[in-house]
C-alpha cells in the first residue's frame, strides 16, 4: 500500500532517542532498565539501604551477585557479605572470597550506586564417596536377638497372661544407662 508524501508521521518516543541510548537500552545498560527493585533483594550491614541480590541456578550449583548496593556505607567488608549469604540464602560452601573481594572493592568506588554484576561468587562443591555407617554390639548381643526380643513387646500387649507365656518369646534384661551398641553414622 503506498501511502502519500503529505501525510506527516507521528514520532513517538522511541524514534527521538539517539542510536547510542536505543543500543544501551537494548543491552540493559541505561539507568532507567536496570534499576533492581530493593524488596527483592536482602539488607544486610548496618545501614537499611545495603542490600545484595543474589540468584541461583536451577540445579542449584552456581551463585551469582546479580546487584549489589552499599548504601553509602563505606565500612562493609567481604565477611559481611560472607556472613549475610549464609543468613539469607543458606550459602555456606563453596563461597569465592576473592570473587567477593573485587566486587566490593568495585561497589566501593561508588557508594552511593548499584553494581549490576552478574558474577559467580559461589560454586557447589563435588560430593565424595563416604564411609559406610556400622552398628556395634556390646557383648552377645546383634541385631538377631533384638528383634527376637521385640516379640515380648507385643506379647506383654496381650491382655490375659496365659496369651503372654504363650508367644514362649526370649528376652534379656537392660539396666538403665547401659551401653547397647555403638551406633557409627
Amino acid at each position: 500500500m503506498i501511502q502519500s508524501r503529505n501525510k506527516s508521521r507521528k514520532r513517538n518516543k522511541r524514534d527521538a532517542t539517539t542510536l547510542d541510548e536505543r543500543y544501551l537500552e537494548r543491552l540493559g545498560e541505561l539507568e532507567e532498565t536496570t534499576q533492581p527493585n530493593p524488596g527483592e533483594g536482602r539488607h544486610f550491614g548496618t545501614m537499611p539501604d545495603t542490600w545484595m541480590v543474589v540468584q541461583t541456578d536451577p540445579r542449584g550449583q552456581d551463585a551469582t551477585l546479580a546487584h549489589l548496593s552499599l548504601g553509602g556505607d563505606t565500612n562493609i567488608e567481604p565477611s559481611h557479605i560472607i556472613e549475610a549469604l549464609g543468613e539469607h540464602y543458606n550459602i555456606q560452601e563453596g563461597i569465592d572470597e576473592e570473587a567477593i573481594r573485587s566486587l566490593l572493592e568495585r561497589a566501593l568506588d561508588r557508594p552511593d550506586s548499584i553494581l549490576n554484576s552478574n558474577q559467580v561468587i559461589a560454586r557447589a562443591r563435588t560430593a565424595v564417596p563416604g564411609d559406610d555407617g556400622r552398628i556395634d554390639w556390646e557383648g552377645k548381643l546383634n541385631e538377631k536377638r533384638l528383634n527376637e526380643s521385640s516379640e515380648i513387646h507385643t506379647a506383654l500387649k496381650l491382655h490375659s497372661l496365659e496369651a503372654t507365656m504363650k508367644c514362649n518369646a526370649r528376652g534379656f534384661l537392660v539396666f538403665p544407662e547401659q551401653v547397647l551398641a555403638h551406633i557409627y553414622p
